[in-house]
């Protein structure tokens, strides 16, 4: 199932339109509840209470996007930001203090938390994009960019020549996943931050 496209959810709550309104609750449900729902169910709660927290999150949501609210990363992060605040919020009010383990699931969600998700977001996007290079530029650009392999070593793996040659063949893959960006102006929006 793909994911429902951020401003037309948000021209939707904004329309007037009641139709439209709950057919973007819909999917916002659909789409995001999963994530939810999972992360809850890791974190010592039931199926009610994920579908209790996803829609109180969605409620704030609604509400902060009809008070003008602009979401500057994805809506996605947003809705796990409110959730996992508000259930860590809850974990701390019902369970004593010492029962609480001070793990990276336990840091309240601040704007580096978004930060992270929308980084992450464009990350897998731009993994998308990379597979869809050929085969040289697609393992080039993984061992450049994500695994910051030496490029003496991407010579002798690539069967390069030279160093030289690594990097100009690493400068005509940018070229061609720049020029796949270009071709795709919602590609080229989501990414011009990062």
């Amino acid at each position: 199932m793909s994911l429902p496209k951020d401003k037309t959810i948000i021209e939707a709550l904004l329309s007037g339109d009641m139709r439209r309104e709950d057919r973007a609750l819909k999917d916002l449900h659909l789409s995001y509840f999963p994530y939810i729902r999972s992360y809850v169910l890791k974190n010592n709660g039931s199926a009610e209470e994920a579908q209790d927290l996803f829609q109180d999150t969605l409620l704030v949501f609604y509400q902060q996007v009809k008070k003008g609210m602009v979401i500057e990363h994805s809506i996605k992060a947003y809705l796990y930001s409110v959730a996992r605040y508000r259930w860590l919020h809850k974990l701390r009010d019902t369970r004593p203090a010492d029962d609480i383990i001070d793990t990276p699931e336990a840091v309240a969600v601040t704007e580096d938390m978004i930060e992270v998700l929308a980084k992450e977001e464009k990350v897998g996007l731009l993994a998308q994009l990379v597979k869809q290079l050929g085969g040289t530029c697609q393992e080039l650009l993984r061992m450049v960019y994500f695994e910051k392999i030496p490029y003496r070593i991407i010579v002798e793996r690539l069967n390069f020549k030279t160093e030289g040659q690594a990097k100009t063949q690493k400068y005509r893959c940018l070229n061609q996943l720049r020029e796949m960006v270009r071709k795709n102006p919602g590609i080229s929006t989501i990414l011009r931050d990062y």
